[in-house]
């Protein structure tokens, strides 16, 4: 991480300038954005880039894309929580190691949603993710449906969504 607040600015600024049709930019985790930000106003390309892809993140990251420069700039994250990917990583070896087939990728689901400024305060106003998910991972697990604040509870991924 040290190097990101270094490395990350001058290579994106670096590129842009070399590159002048770039228009979109994957940055690997969404703890790059101010850094790929940075580099992006250090260019002067704010006007220039159209999309810019990410994942996860959480609040800090979706708050960035309500105002500008991340308004006219960031176009989706790929929102996502990495516990929850570990917790199916997890199932799926379980399952492996007791003889049972795996779960079809069709029915492991996450809290997976596409962030972008124009869906970013509504995401940070209700939690992030929905409600709609938790049951269909508790059904992968065997467990019963939970509802009321326990859902809510469940869905908003203890808090993931309400830090800054």
């Amino acid at each position: 991480m040290p190097q990101w607040t270094t490395g990350i600015p001058g290579a994106v600024s670096s590129a842009l300038l070399q590159h002048p049709n770039i228009t979109v930019l994957f940055p690997y985790y969404a703890g790059m954005m101010t850094e790929y930000l940075q580099g992006i106003q250090t260019a002067h390309k704010s006007g220039s880039i159209k999309t810019y892809l990410n994942f996860g993140g959480g609040t800090p990251y979706v708050k960035i894309q309500t105002a500008d420069p991340g308004k006219s700039i960031v176009q989706s994250d790929l929102g996502g929580y990495p516990p929850w990917t570990g917790y199916l990583m997890f199932l799926q070896l379980a399952r492996s190691m007791e003889g049972l087939a795996p779960i079809p990728m069709d029915k492991a689901i996450g809290p997976n949603r596409m962030v972008t400024p124009d869906n970013a305060a509504e995401v940070l106003s209700t939690g992030g993710w929905g409600t709609s998910w938790v049951n269909g991972f508790r059904e992968l697990l065997g467990l019963p449906d939970l509802s009321g604040s326990a859902l809510t509870a469940a869905s908003t991924l203890n808090g993931s969504m309400v830090g800054s």
